[in-house]
């Protein structure tokens, strides 16, 4: 996270990069920047999505995620 980015627009473009990448298969989607990392939590339709899901998280923020609270179901 860079100075100028605060957490409330850092989890906006985070949730902009799922929407655009993941789109229907992770819903419910609720992102937390704090100053250790990101939190995620939401509904995943696979795996690999949930997967993928902290992966952009990752590379948008620069910060760790430190949970994935992302339910498979």
């Amino acid at each position: 996270m860079t100075r100028t980015d605060s957490p409330k627009m850092l989890a906006h473009q985070i949730e902009t990069a799922l929407h655009l990448r993941v789109g229907r298969h992770v819903h419910d989607l609720d992102v937390i920047v704090r100053a250790e990392g990101v939190i995620l939590r939401g509904q995943a339709s696979t795996y690999y999505a949930k997967q993928l899901a902290q992966h952009i998280a990752d590379r948008v923020s620069g910060l760790p995620v430190v949970a994935n609270e992302i339910a498979v179901v």
